[in-house]
């Protein structure tokens, strides 16, 4: 007996409809994701992540038309002996419509500071103010974007301390990496960054 068209059709537009399925399901966890952070390493492997507020928080860019993930910028200064002007931004932004399963879904690190000459240890500890980011001075800041208003978190307030250390810094192969914490405040609020790492290639 032959299968009438409309039955023909159905079958035939039925393994299209699965497929379709299981494309929109993709990127859209079920369940919460476990993240691990990245391991300490400074080969330009363009990781990042820390612990903030004791809960893994990676760098992550998931949607198509999103901000980098990461981003070094490094600038030779125009002081004699200044060295180099590095600003760093490390960006969070969970996958479309999965925000729930991710810790801080659009937020941001991000790090200025004025003179780098080699590898080192940089106390985040001079007072900026908004806009950001600012080049007033050396600085960490933890920026939460889904909350209204904005909630920015600088150092170099009362109880926002911290430090950046640069373990490589190679302007010839264009790598930056090191290890960071700080303590960000708005107000009474206290954001606590910890195990911090970046490997940047730029």
């Amino acid at each position: 007996m032959q299968t009438p068209p409309l039955a023909r059709l159905y079958r035939a537009s039925l393994p299209l409809a699965l497929l379709g399925l299981a494309l929109s399901s993709c990127g859209k966890p079920s369940s919460p994701p476990r993240e691990v952070l990245p391991p300490v390493t400074e080969t330009g492997l363009n990781k990042a992540g820390a612990m903030v507020n004791g809960t893994v928080w990676r760098a992550l860019s998931a949607n198509l038309f999103g901000p980098q993930a990461m981003r070094a910028h490094v600038f030779r200064t125009t002081g004699s002996g200044r060295g180099f002007e590095v600003s760093l931004s490390l960006t969070r932004q969970a996958p479309e419509g999965s925000e729930k399963y991710y810790p801080y879904p659009d937020s941001n690190i991000s790090f200025f500071l004025p003179s780098v000459l080699a590898p080192g240890t940089f106390a985040l500890d001079q007072a900026v103010t908004r806009p950001f980011p600012s080049e007033q001075g050396r600085y960490g800041l933890f920026s939460d974007y889904s909350t209204s208003p904005i909630g920015y978190y600088p150092t170099g307030t009362a109880q926002g301390q911290g430090q950046l250390v640069i373990s490589r810094f190679d302007t010839v192969a264009r790598v930056v990496a090191g290890t960071f914490e700080f303590t960000g405040q708005r107000d009474a609020t206290l954001i606590t960054i910890t195990q911090g790492r970046f490997d940047i290639s730029y």
